[in-house]
This record gives structure tokens, C-alpha cells and sequence, in this order.
């Protein structure tokens, strides 16, 4: 999404998009996890169950959270140190890697740790203000400018494995199975009617609101817990694999389709 996004050229809407496609991303994994450990540690389904499940969500987050910033602190002013030298930006992936690891080992939510651990190195500058440190501002800018070159490669290598590998394990039966067709057809529903509620509710600039709506494209994500599914025998784990790559290939069809009709209008507009 963040591509047709970026033909535009407007900042905002190209932003929002991003910031949209990320935060999607997180909360699908946050609930999948918070499914999968349910259903790992067989927790009933009542009140008791519940609460218990929400305790463990809620500690597992601010875990992630709180030792996502205070190593992203703790980098910062390892970095200043040793900022100039050749290759330190993939100590900083590897330091990424430790970290998610860690967390995982500690059970706290690994996803969101590394997620804020970026989010402070990305802005480094107002947390070094923060904290009155005397320290050069441009000191992580150059990595991060490496990382981004590196994640784009690693992002093209991730893209490509995981809808290979999902086209490995797609169930070729199941699409002539009806219940598959009933499922995509509810989420899709689900999808198309949620989403148009989000943006008459959140879009200030009424312009872009055709394009926020049809902006709705499934990627990587669902790909890769559609695998995940897989690899845990979760019960009709077939069917999920199916049913996520359906719902990618219509979704990303009617994005494409979309944004063919609304962005000749929008560049109008501009002019």
C-alpha cells in the first residue's frame, strides 16, 4: 500500500498510510498471539479463562515495551562511541535480533519491544533532547539511513519466500470447497463495512477519502500467521492458509481497481 500511496506525492496521505499499514500489521499479530496462547496452553473458554488470558496479554506488552525503550536507550549511547565505524549498522541488526530473542525468552512480547526499540532510534533526536544529552544529533541518522537500504532488501527476500512458501502449501481441493467461499466472503464483508466506518469517522480531509477506502490491500502479514497456523496444527489450519490467500488476492484486487479510479480524480484535484 505504501507504494500506490507514495505515487501521489502528497506527505500526509503517504504517512498515514504507512503509519495504517504498520499499526495494522501489529495489532493482527498482537490478537493472533493472544489466540495461539489460548489455544497453546488450552485456557477455557469462561470469565476466569478470560481474565487470566488478558493478565498475561497485558504483562507480555508492557514487558515488550519497556525493555524495547530502555535498550533502545541503552544503544543510543553505545552509539555514540562507536557510531563512525564501518558496519555498525549490522551490529545494530544483530543487537535487533538479541533483543527479540530475549524477550521471547523472558516471554514478554517480542514484536512490540523491537517495534519500539525502532520507533525511539527513529527518533533519537527528541529522546537525546529529552534526556539533555550532550551528544551530536546526527549520530544514528547515517545508520539508520543503512538500515532502511537493508531492510528493503530484507523486506523484497521476506516477500518473496513467504508467498512462495504459501503457494507450497496452498490446498488446491479447498477451493472448491463452498464453506472457503463463505468464509472470504464474511471477512471480506467484515473487512469492506469496518473499514469504511474508520475513515468516515477519522478522515479530516474528505479529498483523500475514497482513496483511505480503497486502500485496504492484506500482505505479508496474514501470510506469514496463515503459516504460523500451519506450523502449530491449529484446527482447520488448511482452510486458514486458504481462506488468507484468497483474502490477500481480492483485497490487493480491489485496491488496484480502486485506486485506478480514484487516483486520475485525485490528481485533478491537485492541479
Amino acid at each position: 500500500m505504501p507504494y500506490l500511496a507514495k505515487s501521489l506525492r502528497a506527505e500526509d496521505f503517504f504517512t498515514n498510510i504507512t503509519l495504517e499499514s504498520s499499526l495494522n500489521s501489529v495489532i493482527l499479530i498482537v490478537l493472533f498471539t493472544f489466540g495461539l496462547n489460548s489455544f497453546l496452553q488450552s485456557i477455557p473458554f469462561s470469565i476466569n479463562g478470560f481474565e487470566n488470558t488478558i493478565s498475561s496479554l497485558v504483562s507480555q506488552i508492557s514487558i515488550g515495551i519497556v525493555i524495547g525503550f530502555v535498550a533502545a536507550i541503552v544503544w543510543i549511547e553505545f552509539a555514540r562511541h562507536f557510531w563512525t565505524e564501518e558496519f555498525f549498522y549490522i551490529a545494530t541488526i544483530g543487537y535487533t535480533l538479541a533483543l527479540y530473542a530475549f524477550l521471547s525468552f523472558i516471554n514478554g512480547s517480542a514484536i512490540l519491544g523491537v517495534l519500539t526499540f525502532g520507533m525511539v532510534l527513529m527518533n533519537n533526536k527528541k529522546f537525546l533532547n529529552l534526556f539533555r544529552t550532550n551528544a551530536n544529533e546526527q549520530i544514528l541518522d547515517l545508520q539508520v539511513n543503512y538500515i532502511k537500504m537493508f531492510q528493503k532488501e530484507i523486506t523484497f527476500f521476506l516477500r518473496t519466500y513467504f508467498f512462495f512458501f504459501i503457494g507450497l502449501v496452498f490446498f488446491i481441493d479447498k477451493l472448491f470447497s463452498l464453506l472457503t467461499y463463505v468464509y472470504v466472503g464474511i471477512l471480506l464483508v467484515i473487512l469492506l463495512s469496518s473499514r469504511y466506518i474508520a475513515v468516515k469517522l477519522s478522515t479530516k480531509n474528505k479529498k483523500y477519502e475514497k482513496a483511505y477506502y480503497v486502500m485496504m490491500a492484506q500482505g505479508l502479514t496474514p501470510a506469514v500467521l496463515a503459516s504460523l497456523a500451519l506450523y502449530y496444527s491449529l484446527p482447520m489450519a488448511h482452510y486458514i492458509v486458504t481462506i488468507a490467500s484468497l483474502i490477500i488476492i481480492a483485497t490487493n484486487i480491489i485496491t488496484v481497481i480502486g485506486w485506478a479510479k480514484v487516483m486520475p480524480s485525485l490528481l485533478q484535484q491537485k492541479e
